[in-house]
């Protein structure tokens, strides 16, 4: 498998790791959003049922302070905050809302009770000054107060339920609150990681996108992205010259035979050195394969890429030293302009191909002669 695909497949299998991650993640936000929600709506009530509270808390003692001074000087106009902190109780009582805690819901249950036993207690004693006996509305206020008493301390532990309730949904909500924050980390840690890695997999792919259009040996562009390279600049030419040369090496099998291989490659690595020297930055160079080179260059003449060929062939006849040896080599470069070579990059390559062979012909018949 070539190294981008193993990169794909890497990628992909943390690509579903992070696709789990994630969504475990983000179900976690949710519950943990939801967990919020419903707590908030908890300790809500339990603050409503602690204020409804206090408030039957006070008609209660608005009902004892009416009855005590009704019973005390018989005088019914003492009943005013009776009749208005019983119709308060009495409102509270049929109104009730459960709470979301089993020992504050516990608690309010023996408060209510305490206040409808304090209830008939006051409407008991409101009747027997009524019917004119006060003597024994009198003699009963001992146990009405002891009575009250424990109301009061009904009402101190429905206080303490009701507090301890609401610091029970507080800590729910602060760890529901802590859950959602981690769980928001590990989204935004998922979705770094998923991002890093798709940026690590595409620049791996470019860079092998890089490599098969590269020649490994002189690091120059290699046939393929030669002919991509011809493809386009026919295609954007407009009105300047263009022209391609064509280079074969001469005596370079002698040289390959007589040295070796390797100093062969590195013979054809110094020729890759040399053309780059001599070309301009603008200009393409590429080894086709071999002991083959091509280039393309912007002209003004054919003149002018006549004296670029013989900058080409003047460099590569001088000598390679190559492990402490010499090797002479030469060139026969072929040139052809465009659009007269043709109008698609076969025909031009095919063209600059054969001027090529015709320069080496004539080097060999002149060498002969």
């Amino acid at each position: 498998m070539v190294p981008y695909r193993r990169a794909r497949v890497r990628y992909a299998v943390a690509t579903a790791v992070a696709a789990m991650a994630f969504t475990s993640a983000a179900g976690a936000t949710i519950s943990a959003f939801h967990e919020i929600e419903a707590r908030q709506a908890n300790a809500a009530a339990i603050a409503s049922a602690a204020e409804v509270e206090r408030s039957a808390f006070v008609a209660l003692v608005d009902e004892e302070t009416g009855v005590r001074g009704y019973v005390a000087t018989g005088d019914a106009a003492f009943l005013e905050p009776y009749w208005a902190g019983s119709a308060r109780y009495a409102a509270y009582r049929s109104h009730g809302r459960p709470v979301p805690d089993r020992l504050a819901g516990a608690a309010l249950s023996h408060f209510g009770a305490r206040g409808d036993t304090l209830q008939r207690y006051f409407r008991d004693e409101r009747v027997a000054v009524g019917r004119g006996d006060r003597a024994g509305a009198l003699a009963a206020l001992p146990a009405g107060k002891a009575e009250f008493d424990r109301l009061r301390a009904e009402d101190a532990g429905a206080s303490d339920a009701l507090r301890g309730a609401l610091a029970v949904q507080g800590a729910a909500m602060s760890e529901a609150v802590r859950t959602a924050r981690s769980a928001m980390v590990v989204i935004a840690l998922v979705l770094i990681g998923v991002v890093a890695a798709a940026a690590l997999i595409v620049r791996r792919e470019n860079t092998m996108v890089l490599l098969a259009r590269r020649d490994a040996l002189t690091d120059l562009p290699n046939r393929r992205a030669f002919d991509e390279h011809l493809e386009g600049a026919l295609a954007r030419r407009r009105h300047e010259e263009l022209a391609v040369l064509y280079v074969d090496l001469d005596g370079f099998k002698p040289v390959n035979d007589r040295l070796g291989h390797a100093a062969g490659d590195a013979v054809l690595a110094a020729c890759g050195e040399r053309l780059r020297s001599v070309l301009r930055p603008s200009d393409f160079i590429a080894r086709l394969g071999g002991d083959e080179f091509a280039a393309i260059v912007t002209v003004d003449s054919a003149d002018d890429a006549a004296a670029i060929a013989s900058r080409i062939e003047a460099a590569l006849d001088r000598p390679f030293a190559v492990h402490a040896e010499t090797a002479s080599l030469g060139a026969s470069v072929g040139v052809v302009l465009v659009p007269h070579a043709g109008v698609t990059p076969r025909e031009v390559l095919r063209a600059a191909d054969d001027a090529m062979y015709r320069v080496k012909r004539g080097r060999t018949a002149g060498a002969a002669s």
